[in-house]
């Protein structure tokens, strides 16, 4: 069941998860509809899983969002993880950004 979608992004609720679709283009240009996304995602309660195989670019906005995301949920007690492999221009943008994708990706036991 879709609880909400915005753009390229999509909200999906279902008893024990929230599953967020990023697709297309996440960009400053959509920074402020998935600051929105993942901010309801988090208020959910639930776990949290993002799925980027379907973005074909990837920015420094966004990127900082989804960091910022996964701190919010892990100090909520939540987990947070992206275990699909990313498309390589997603994984190449983390890189370039000094990060390493699959951290970002792992699933983080929650306390």
């Amino acid at each position: 069941m879709v609880e909400g979608a915005v753009m390229s992004q999509e909200l999906e609720m279902s008893e024990d998860r929230c599953l967020v679709r990023l697709a297309a283009a996440v960009t400053v240009s959509s920074a402020a509809e998935l600051h929105k996304v993942l901010i309801a995602a988090i208020d959910s309660g639930r776990s949290i899983v993002i799925d980027l195989t379907e973005t074909t670019e990837l920015d420094i906005s966004g990127i900082q969002l989804l960091y910022a995301a996964r701190q919010a949920a892990e100090q909520a007690g939540l987990s947070i993880s992206a275990p699909k492999t990313p498309p390589r221009q997603v994984a190449d943008a983390f890189l370039e950004a000094g990060l390493d994708p699959f951290h970002f990706a792992a699933a983080k036991e929650v306390e």
